[in-house]
Formats: C-alpha cells, structure tokens, sequence
C-alpha cells in the first residue's frame, strides 16, 4: 500500500491488526508518506470510518478468513467509497500440488475460526463463487502465476 502513495492523491489503509497498523505507521515514517492513513478495524464498518470517495477500495487476501457476513459487509462498505473494488485472494479447488498443502497449511496455523471460513471460502467456489455470489461484474482479472488464486477488478 506505501507504494500506492507515489501514485495517488491518498491512500487509506484498514487492518483488524494493531500490530500491523503499528508496522506500518512505522514504515510510513521511513519512507515519509504524508498522504498516507491508516484505520484499524475489520473493514466490515468501512461507511462509518469514511465519507470520503475513493478511485479504487483494495481488498487483498482477507476474504477467505472472514465469517461470510462479514465478507459480505466489507465489500458491500468498499462499493460505499468506490465504485471500482480491487479483490485478491484464492481460487477454489486449489490446483494439486505439494503447494497446496502450504497454503492450507498456512490457513491452519491462523487459528480454528480463520480456518472454518477458509474451508467455508473454498466450498462456496473462492474468489469466482464469492464475486458470483455478490452479484459482481468483472471487469477485468488476473490469475496467479501459481493458480492458487486470482486479482480482479469488479464493479457492481
């Protein structure tokens, strides 16, 4: 996100992780981002944080570890300050490979509840199942080069 800040106006950054946000308030300091916030908070509240538009709402890797309401009310408040939403995250069924393992083990290790929505991501059909679910347009998308997942650029 840092990286965005060379090229916008503004960028406002949201993570459930105090730990994170403090990381990157850090990294801010160092690279002297001045047009760059942070909020912490599960982004499920997004509305009530923001009044403010934004060209693009980025939501990067969070989906699958989210409860499916809460899912459905970060992306329902991202469409509340844009009108184009950046998704990222996994693909369901993963393609076979030992790679496989890794990611779901990676899941695991985030604890009982992230990985039940995890399972519950990847039995509703990943990032494809959830955009269709949604009622979403693509207008544009990007596979992993690993095809574990997929970036798309969705509007409503």
């Amino acid at each position: 996100m840092l990286k965005l800040s060379a090229k916008c106006r503004k960028v406002t950054g949201v993570d459930l992780s105090e730990r994170m946000i403090a990381y990157a308030r850090t990294q801010k300091e160092r690279l002297g981002a001045i047009n760059v916030d942070f909020v912490c908070d599960d982004g499920s509240a997004m509305r009530m944080v923001h009044d403010e538009r934004f060209s693009f709402a980025i939501v990067c890797m969070c989906l699958h570890g989210m409860s499916w309401k809460v899912r459905r009310d970060v992306m329902k408040n991202c469409f509340a300050v844009s009108q184009r939403v950046i998704v990222t995250d996994y693909v369901s069924p993963f393609p076979k490979s030992i790679l496989a393992a890794g990611y779901t083990l990676l899941e695991v290790i985030e604890g009982r509840d992230s990985y039940r929505n995890f399972r519950e991501w990847q039995r509703e059909g990943g990032i494809d199942g959830f955009i269709k679910h949604m009622g979403l347009n693509v207008v544009q998308e990007r596979p992993w080069t690993d095809g574990f997942g997929k970036t798309g650029l969705v509007s409503q």
